[in-house]
């Protein structure tokens, strides 16, 4: 899941870096594809691709946003 705002603050002192919106903001919120692991998947293999599904959702709401 991503999420991008027009305005808003991100609040660097939280480990997830925690964004707040300001009011009456505009918003772009997109839900991806479940990563379903199997039982021979390696961890790190399953963390590669879950990151590079994030980043690429995070750039997908942003350019939506504008």
């Amino acid at each position: 899941m991503a999420v991008a705002v027009a305005r808003g603050r991100r609040l660097q002192r939280a480990w997830d870096l925690y964004l707040l919106p300001w009011p009456f903001t505009r918003a772009v919120v997109l839900v991806g594809e479940p990563l379903r692991p199997g039982p021979a998947d390696e961890p790190e293999g399953l963390r590669l691709i879950l990151e590079a599904r994030l980043q690429s959702l995070d750039a997908e709401a942003r350019r939506l946003l504008g």
